[in-house]
């Protein structure tokens, strides 16, 4: 466990960029639950929403809500501009 740990920390710069690098005109801060978060919303159409649970100033887990009927009933104010 301790070495895939290892081996992920080496890469984190390099998974981050492929994981939000094509998302990042669609991805927007939002407060989840009074925490950190973001929506994910490519063509105005919200896809996810991510809260981040931080501790000792890491991201120690992460939510996700990507049920497109929960997801409809989102207010568009969220994500304007």
């Amino acid at each position: 466990m301790e070495e895939l740990a290892k081996r992920f920390e080496e890469h984190r710069p390099r998974l981050r960029a492929l994981a939000f690098g094509r998302l990042g005109p669609a991805v927007r801060p939002v407060l989840v639950n009074a925490a950190a978060g973001v929506i994910v919303v490519p063509r105005d159409r919200p896809v996810s929403v991510m809260g981040f649970t931080v501790r000792n100033g890491r991201i120690a887990a992460i939510d996700v809500l990507a049920d497109p009927a929960r997801l409809q009933r989102l207010d568009p104010a969220l994500w304007a501009d």
